[in-house]
């Protein structure tokens, strides 16, 4: 059905069509909006201004157009969580409020969306616009178990027990509970972050992952490898869960030797994963790749048998997505964005429940070797994982969340919601 296009202000602090990561989520959603034939004013950095016109030059977008804000010439503190970054946030979004206010007496705006930083500790004042508002989706809310931040380096273990401590604050951070008293929608990406939001704002939520790919269309590659070839590919940081990983990896590696681990990434946690593969004699079956290309990794992709991901806060998980694109299924834990994504059919997820380090350790290297056992099994979940990719565009994903949008967004809106988007 034919439906009538309409004018979304989106705030996207980040936001870049060359980039991964956040400024990735903040273009591919805004992009997307548009594509559905609405017209989509963006809020966003004057550090993206020059990949934003060189992409707009080759691929003209009419229902697309930018406003670029910024503190001071030079002054760009959103690299890296700290002191610094958290202020120039807040201070971005008073400016970007500021900035939407005087558009919004300029012209007819029927929605505001805040689409990146997408962080459920980090607020928005654009509900205070007198539009409907929808807020996400965001992460953040995950968490490492207590019982298993006592394997963490002493530095790590005390920013997880500080990013704990951060989260249980949320409930009672005065600009949070403004944000959320004012969304129309609170879009989160996982349900571990509904914990945070009061129980008088679960009539809001909507949950809904915030990534997406570029899908294409090609064969399954068939892995002939002779051995069993386990990928991780990522930062090395300790929450990515791979000194779990590493241990179990060296379990399962005693009862099945034809086993080999590739780690492709770099990060504060290299020394530490690199000195467990080495106490736990398994440095000949692991190799370590610095960085690699996006063009590289895809290959590496194709060609290894298992990705391994036991990440126990990601909230997306873009890698586990980037893997089944390319038919290589997941073992990962049940928590977060790829314990959402992997089912049975794409892979295996291990819960943590509960569990210490040894007992995790020993569950994750009884599901690497059911799994390493069975070529046949892993060529299937591969295939699989394949196919069920295809559905994870990021027009889907934005069309989908503004589908479980609708109801919430109807009680609100002055006109039914399928006249305020255009969702074919």
């Amino acid at each position: 059905m034919e439906r009538n296009p309409r004018n979304i202000l989106v705030s996207a602090i980040a936001c870049s069509p060359v980039l991964g990561s956040e400024d990735g989520v903040g273009w591919n959603w805004s992009l997307e909006l548009s594509k559905l034939g609405n017209s989509v004013t963006v809020l966003t950095r004057k550090r993206f201004r020059t990949d934003i016109e060189d992409y707009l030059k080759k691929e003209p977008n009419p229902g697309l157009s930018f406003h670029y804000i910024d503190l001071l010439p030079g002054i760009d503190y959103t690299g890296s969580p700290s002191l610094l970054s958290y202020m120039y946030i807040y201070v971005w979004q008073l400016l970007a409020f500021f900035k939407a206010k005087k558009l919004v007496s300029k012209a007819s705006f029927d929605l505001v969306h805040h689409v990146t930083f997408a962080g459920i500790r980090l607020p928005s004042f654009l509900g205070y616009l007198g539009l409907p508002f929808v807020f996400g989706p965001v992460g953040g809310g995950e968490e490492v178990p207590a019982q298993l931040i006592k394997t963490f380096p002493t530095k790590a273990r005390l920013k997880e027990n500080l990013r704990r401590l951060s989260n249980k604050l949320v409930r009672y951070d005065p600009l949070m509970w403004l944000t959320m008293r004012s969304a129309t929608v609170l879009g989160i990406a996982t349900k571990d972050c509904l914990s945070l939001i009061p129980h008088a704002y679960h009539n809001k939520v909507v949950i809904s992952s915030t990534i997406g790919v570029n899908a294409c269309l090609s064969e399954y590659n068939q892995r002939n490898n002779t051995d069993t070839i386990v990928l991780y590919a990522g930062r090395f940081l300790h929450w990515k869960g791979m000194h779990i990983g590493l241990k179990a990896f060296a379990v399962a590696a005693k009862k099945n030797p034809a086993m080999r681990l590739l780690m492709v990434g770099d990060g504060p946690a290299a020394e530490h994963w690199r000195a467990i593969a080495s106490s736990s004699d398994i440095e000949d079956f692991v190799t370590w790749v610095s960085w690699a290309k996006k063009a590289e990794l895809d290959e590496l992709y194709k060609t290894s048998d298992l990705f391994m991901f036991p990440s126990f806060h990601d909230s997306g998980g873009m890698v586990v997505l980037e893997a089944a694109l390319q038919g290589l299924p997941t073992l990962c834990l049940d928590v977060g964005g790829p314990g959402m994504m992997v089912n049975e059919s794409t892979g295996v997820k291990v819960a943590i429940n509960g569990l210490g380090e040894d007992e995790l350790v020993d569950a994750l290297a009884n599901s690497l070797l059911a799994l390493t056992a069975n070529k046949e099994r892993l060529a299937h979940l591969g295939r699989s994982a394949k196919s069920w990719s295809s559905s994870q565009g990021w027009g889907a994903r934005v069309r989908n969340f503004y589908f479980s949008c609708g109801p919430i967004l109807a009680k609100s809106a002055p006109m039914p919601i399928d006249r305020h988007l255009k969702i074919s």
